[in-house]
């Protein structure tokens, strides 16, 4: 976060996981908070960070094909059937397959 020229006020310290974005609600009444954890390196004033997204509350799930994958990586059709099954969303889009091999990979800094 400091390389990119944070200061302290604009991040938060501690284990993701330990903060609760849905806590209190910021999602109107007609919606549902769904926990959306993510790291942002930018200016939050321009870009935003939000670490939740707002869902429309539904009685029963539409059809949509719109796949999200949980954090037990189980594949839902949308974010209104992961919700009731009361799982956490990992990701937007359907579950990848998991890396069997390792390979090398180059980081950040060339090497």
């Amino acid at each position: 976060a400091r390389c990119v020229g944070l200061q302290d006020h604009q991040f938060e310290f501690g284990s993701c996981m330990s903060k609760d974005p849905c806590n209190p609600n910021p999602c109107q009444k007609n919606q549902r908070c769904i926990p959306k954890p993510q790291v942002c390196l930018t200016t939050f004033d321009k870009f935003g960070c939000s670490q939740y997204e707002c869902v429309p509350r539904q009685l029963a799930c539409d059809q949509i094909q719109d796949p999200v994958c949980d954090t037990d990586h189980m594949e839902h059709n949308n974010l209104c059937t992961l919700y009731q099954r009361g799982k956490s969303l990992s990701y937007k889009g359907p579950c990848q397959p998991f890396c069997r091999a390792t390979e090398p990979v180059c980081g950040h800094n060339g090497e």
